[in-house]
């Protein structure tokens, strides 16, 4: 009797020597659960991520969230074929707790987002608008280089709409400073040898020209558009070419949260970049009507920096190295605050320039070579709730540059009690084989680690083999931990037990 369960066993080897690549068990839906540590601050609509393996062709192209019975938007952001971001806001958080979320993800895909990009092209002038719902949020103005238009033409730029969707609260073409426009990027001295140009006023020929776009997201979480923009010379010949992007989270009451980074690298020979605090580096320029009613703008900055006077704008040789500097003025009868944050991991010694008229920023010198790119970070939180108080701004700041800890929570399971009955033996296998033929079964998808028998990070037909030749083959190997009694997983794989299966 027991050579003909030896034969048997060799057997059903042999098959699944052949079918083993052919059957695995396929998921419609991936369940994890994920932990939120708030850290020392209390986190209020903080964007949030985390990165997570997935098993080799599934389409995880929605995420969705679930915590004390609320249901929370999730978005995807692919980074390879087997690893995702999924990002989500949290809010309401308080400093030294922690959140527990259920996260999903499936392969269902959603048409109708809440932020999406749209083309907001006019005759010969080119851009794109994002859109949140039914209010345009943010336009880049992306139109080709023309040389017989220079000013009209000569950089890409983003505009900032107001709360409303209807206006512009920063500057284009024309009014003070025709080459100040909107959210901006440039250095007065860009030079390259013998040669010098200016790509900050851009009036002899040489400019930024929008080449492509590299990548564009939409969902319900946040709108995101990397562009790849060449600084030219004035012959039109590239010297430094720039990945430029922004991404724009939704934060509730007409907030918006706009994340920037540049990166910029040589073409080919080193680049001195240089100018000054007013006139090089990433600034923000309101529209015409702060400029004509200056008066009326103030200045909030950090703790460091709190006596000097609100109403008077500083550009003195100490003031720099501000991790975040506010602007508040008025357009329309609303008042508005646009906090720039500048990010730890930008270069030191930034000289921060403040004007009443409506512009801010800061600068650095660069010396640009292939081994040394400028990569810049920056985020701007804009809001209309009436006063902003300093403890505010900082929370934001600490938000941007230590944000909460995201962990996959592991849960506890016995490998190869794929039925739940608390002891793995051969109804797991039947178990297994059945919900790998098409059976409807609930448990296997909870907990895939218990199903992954053989801990080779997939959960195929080899497992269910594995099982059974532990049990009737002797000195077959024995199940990897964590078996025969509960525990975490010691393998790190793409598969999850998003429920806890024992204790």
């Amino acid at each position: 009797m027991s050579r003909h369960i030896f034969s048997w066993y060799i057997l059903v080897l042999v098959i699944s020597l052949f079918l083993d690549p052919f059957i695995e068990l396929d998921a419609d839906e991936l369940s994890f659960q994920v932990r939120v540590n708030a850290g020392s601050k209390e986190r209020i609509l903080t964007p949030v991520f985390i990165d997570l393996e997935i098993p080799s062709g599934f389409q995880a192209n929605n995420a969705q969230l679930e915590y004390g019975g609320d249901l929370i938007s999730g978005q995807v952001e692919v980074l390879s074929p087997e690893v995702i971001r999924v990002w989500w806001i949290v809010d309401g958080l308080e400093a030294h707790q922690n959140r527990v979320y259920d996260l999903s993800l499936n392969d269902e895909v959603i048409e109708n987002y809440r932020f999406r990009w749209e083309d907001s092209s006019v005759l010969n002038v080119q851009s794109t608008d994002l859109k949140y719902d039914d209010r345009s949020v943010l336009r880049y103005m992306h139109t080709a280089f023309d040389g017989n238009d220079i000013e009209s033409t000569k950089k890409p730029f983003h505009h900032v709409f107001d709360v409303h969707g209807e206006t512009f609260i920063t500057k284009g073409v024309g009014g003070r400073f025709s080459h100040h426009r909107g959210i901006f990027f440039g250095y007065q001295e860009c030079q390259v040898g013998n040669r010098s140009f200016d790509t900050w006023h851009a009036r002899d020929g040489e400019h930024q020209e929008h080449i492509e776009f590299k990548s564009t997201q939409q969902g319900d979480v946040f709108g995101e558009q990397t562009s790849i923009i060449s600084w030219n010379d004035r012959q039109g010949q590239p010297f430094a070419l720039e990945e430029r992007q922004f991404r724009v989270f939704d934060q509730a009451d007409n907030q918006l949260l706009i994340d920037i980074t540049s990166v910029l690298v040589t073409t080919g020979s080193q680049v001195e970049l240089a100018g000054d605090r007013q006139h090089a580096g990433l600034q923000f320029r309101a529209a015409q009507e702060v400029a004509e009613n200056e008066s009326a703008t103030q200045f909030l900055r950090p703790a460091g920096w709190s006596h000097l006077s609100a109403s008077q704008e500083v550009n003195n040789s100490a003031h720099k190295d501000l991790p975040w500097n506010a602007m508040q003025f008025e357009i329309g009868g609303e008042t508005y605050t646009i906090t720039y944050l500048s990010h730890l991991d930008n270069p030191n010694d930034a000289e921060f320039s403040e004007r009443r008229y409506g512009r801010f920023g800061e600068y650095f010198p660069w010396s640009l070579r292939q081994d040394n790119p400028l990569t810049l970070k920056y985020r701007f939180w804009i809001t209309t709730h009436g006063e902003v108080s300093r403890s505010e701004v900082q929370q934001k700041y600490e938000d941007y540059i230590n944000p909460p800890e995201v962990t996959i929570v592991k849960n506890q399971f016995i490998r190869g009690d794929v039925d739940r009955n608390g002891s793995p033996g051969f109804s797991d296998a039947i178990h297994l084989l059945r919900a790998m033929f098409g059976e409807p079964l609930t448990s296997v998808p909870d907990c895939w680690d218990s199903a992954d028998i053989n801990d080779d990070g997939r959960v195929n037909l080899s497992d269910a083999m594995f099982s059974l030749f532990s049990i009737f083959v002797p000195k077959f190997s024995e199940i990897p931990a964590p078996y025969p009694s509960c525990g975490i997983d010691p393998t790190e794989d793409s598969l999850s037990c998003s429920h806890l299966t024992c204790s």
